[in-house]
């Protein structure tokens, strides 16, 4: 009788609340719970998850928290299973995939240098700034200042160089980073970044040029060559319509097509030299994670180097 009693005490109330704004399923929720704690139905348990997932290189099973495939030695990406780490990648997304991180870090290191430095804007930065930082120039290349390969990837020169750039990261890196990994993506992008400015450098060596778009030809690149050699039509044909989009801008007087080509090459013989069959190894993947810290390194090296450099204009 007292149950019956404190249970039509509890419906009034729900109901008199429900009158006053409380939604419906808000309403269902807290019945659901009540009948659960009076034993009137039981809380469902929490489905078990599985032990095992699929590689996506060489479909082997692979134990849920592995970071590598012990057949291929792929990365294996994917959720983690704590609840925290849940949580960080609900708020901030980027923080789990390197081409999201390093197309924020690109964007704000333009909003740092605009809000900070003399003469800049936020709508353009001056010639003078993009030197100091960095910006490839090869008579300065010649004279020892190796940097200058490496931190034009990160500098841009206005908010639509930096805005269109960063997109087209946003865009495309993830395409590519599903494929090969975080580490691997980030050994990619430096690699055929600096090479795109290595070609700028002998190509079109009286230019001042900045910006990444050499190293997403470069990733555009890798992600053909290796699409097709994988047998993987679907992301090789992805690709080619970002270089056939790319091909646009030999229309566009200005840019440094020189860079954007040396990137492509760059990224097609990469994509060549490891778009075969996976290798049944799984120490590549510790020498991708050294190559990944190695790239990291170079290029806070580079900022560095550029900082400690007495001012060359």
């Amino acid at each position: 009788m007292i149950r019956k009693f404190l249970a039509d005490t509890v419906e009034a109330v729900l109901r008199g609340l429900t009158r006053l704004g409380l939604p419906v399923w808000w309403r269902e929720r807290i019945r659901r719970r009540l009948a659960a704690l009076g034993g009137d139905s039981p809380i469902p348990a929490r489905p078990s998850r599985a032990p095992y997932k699929m590689c996506a290189e060489c479909r082997a099973l692979v134990p849920r928290r592995a970071r590598s495939c012990p057949e291929c030695g792929a990365a294996m990406r994917g959720g983690a299973a704590g609840g925290p780490h849940r949580l960080l990648e609900a708020l901030a997304p980027g923080l789990g995939s390197a081409s999201l991180a390093v197309a924020g870090l690109t964007a704000a290191l333009y909003l740092a240098m605009a809000l900070a430095g003399p003469g800049g804007s936020p709508f353009s930065l001056p010639t003078r700034m993009l030197v100091r930082f960095g910006a490839k120039y090869t008579p300065l290349i010649a004279a020892g200042e190796w940097w200058r390969l490496v931190n034009p990837i990160f500098l841009h020169a206005s908010i639509i160089h930096v805005g269109f750039n960063v997109y087209a990261l946003a865009s495309l890196g993830p395409v590519v980073e599903e494929v090969v990994g975080g580490r691997r993506f980030l050994v990619i992008y430096v690699a055929t970044g600096m090479a795109s400015f290595a070609a700028s450098a002998w190509f079109a060596p009286g230019s001042l040029s900045v910006g990444c778009s050499g190293a997403l030809f470069g990733l555009i690149g890798f992600g053909i060559a290796h699409g097709y050699l994988r047998g993987s039509r679907r992301l090789a044909g992805q690709l080619t319509r970002w270089a056939l989009f790319g091909a646009i801008l030999l229309l566009v007087p200005g840019i440094d097509h020189a860079a954007h080509a040396g990137g492509l090459v760059a990224g097609l013989l990469l994509g060549s030299a490891i778009g075969g069959p996976p290798a049944r190894s799984a120490w590549l993947e510790g020498a991708w994670t050294a190559a990944a810290a190695v790239a990291v390194l170079v290029c806070l090296a580079g900022f560095v180097a550029a900082a400690a450099a007495p001012p060359a204009v």
